[in-house]
């Protein structure tokens, strides 16, 4: 089993990602649970395992997404360093690949850059977690609990140079105008991969259950031919008994009428 990531697949996930602002976010709230993102990523686990490469479950599948943020988050702290020692050169996004500037994209403007270990938070409460519902499941998540001053603000790790939102917007409209031809059509290659792949898995369970309704159907009707061969059987036994009855009762009375005669014949002998 290959557990190389294929370009294909890493592209199908980061699509997945910008397509779920719950996932993107990596918010846990009342509306959408840790059941809601649980479901979400056993089924791109399962369109992503359908394609050539790597073949995870969903679990490590959401643990190579935090890998990707936390290569590409280091890799623009890296970046935005030595362009403040120089004070010019190439900007942060110019450095990247239009897949690490997509992936820079979800991040946001909001983080601030340390080292290049520093992982993801994977998710951030917005509501207290009764008892009864802090499952395993639930655990796995990585869960940050806010404190009152900071519920609504992304949890994670600063150290030293900060990227501002005002360069970082700047970065962003400079890139934007050279990838806004290309990323639609990737985008849209790989939507529609997506949406083919969903076909599929959808044609082959319609075409599992018409066979298992025809295997039913065939074996209700041999049920019925039993039932109706049982049936002819019994009606055959009756009548062929009848038929014996009948044949029996005459054969008596031709031997009475015998009897008769010959008894006739001998009183007129005498």
């Amino acid at each position: 089993m290959s557990k190389c990531i294929t370009n294909e697949q890493k592209l199908i996930l980061l699509d997945f990602v910008e397509r779920n602002e719950d996932i993107k976010r990596g918010k846990l709230t009342q509306q959408f649970t840790a059941k809601d993102a649980a479901k979400l990523w056993e089924d791109i686990a399962k369109i992503l395992n359908a394609c050539a490469g790597a073949s995870k479950g969903w679990k490590e599948w959401r643990k190579t997404w935090q890998d990707i943020k936390t290569h590409v988050k280091g890799k623009a702290a890296a970046l935005s360093r030595e362009l403040g020692k120089t004070g010019g050169g190439p900007s942060v996004e110019e450095e990247l690949n239009d897949f690490q500037k997509r992936v820079l994209q979800i991040i946001g403007p909001n983080l601030t850059f340390g080292h290049t270990n520093t992982n993801e938070s994977v998710v951030i409460l917005d509501y207290p977690i009764p008892l009864t519902e802090y499952t395993e499941e639930t655990d796995d998540q990585n869960i940050i609990l806010p404190t009152p001053a900071y519920t609504s603000r992304p949890l994670l790790e600063t150290e030293n140079t900060e990227l501002s939102i005002g360069n970082l917007k700047r970065h962003q409209s400079k890139t934007h105008k050279k990838s806004s031809v290309k990323q639609p059509r990737l985008r849209d290659k790989i939507l529609n991969k997506s949406e083919e792949m969903a076909k599929k898995m959808n044609h082959i369970q319609l075409v599992n259950l018409r066979l298992k309704k025809k295997e039913l159907r065939l074996k209700n009707e041999k049920m019925r031919f039993e039932e109706k061969k049982h049936e002819e059987k019994m009606i055959l036994q009756r009548e062929t008994n009848h038929l014996f009855g009948e044949l029996i009762t005459e054969m008596i009375d031709i031997g009475k009428h015998l009897v008769g005669a010959i008894n006739t014949l001998a009183s007129k002998s005498k």
